[in-house]
């Protein structure tokens, strides 16, 4: 093809399969392998659940941290330059707000509906999929781009609603 490397990175296609999907789909794989079989991810999710117990039981808090952050950081960049690649290098001015919303309800989502208040990866990469469908979905039937935040919050509100009816838990008050 006549494109540019870079753009080809989420623009190409392997086997009729688009390569940003191929991307995604293996990196999810590596970090569920990582953090379900590999001593330092189930370091981290102790470090994440309750820093004072892992602390407690031996574990570097300070380094599960460290790996957490930096984790972080290499995926962030890893998920800008396949969304740089993947419009071709050009951002509107609020488009790093959308994605923001769209972060937040999948990790929410991802943590809350599949396995109640654990994180959960392959549910959070689901719940993306649930969020982007939803909205192209509504940009097909003419809703503006600009009601698509406010339909991800009604989703998230909903998911609240629906994730604490009929639990009861003694001592504690929910909201709803």
């Amino acid at each position: 093809s006549n494109q540019p490397d870079f753009f080809a990175l989420a623009q190409g296609a392997t086997c009729g399969v688009p390569d940003i999907v191929l991307s995604v789909a293996v990196v999810t794989a590596i970090l569920a392998v990582c953090m379900r079989r590999f001593r330092f991810g189930l370091y981290m999710y102790a470090t994440g659940g309750n820093p004072m117990a892992a602390k407690a039981a031996g574990i570097n808090t300070a380094l599960a941290q460290l790996i957490a952050y930096g984790m972080s950081g290499f995926l962030s960049g890893l998920g800008g330059v396949l969304a740089a690649s993947y419009i071709s290098g050009s951002f509107a001015l609020g488009s790093p707000f959308e994605f923001l919303i769209t972060a937040f309800a999948a990790a929410f989502l991802g943590s809350t509906l599949i396995r109640q208040g654990e994180l959960n990866l392959v549910g959070t990469v689901i719940a993306a999929l649930f969020i982007t469908s939803l909205n192209n979905a509504l940009t097909l039937y003419g809703v503006s781009f600009l009601y698509l935040p406010g339909m991800q919050g009604a989703v998230l509100i909903l998911a609240l609603v629906l994730g604490n009816m009929g639990r009861k838990q003694v001592g504690q008050m929910t909201i709803f």
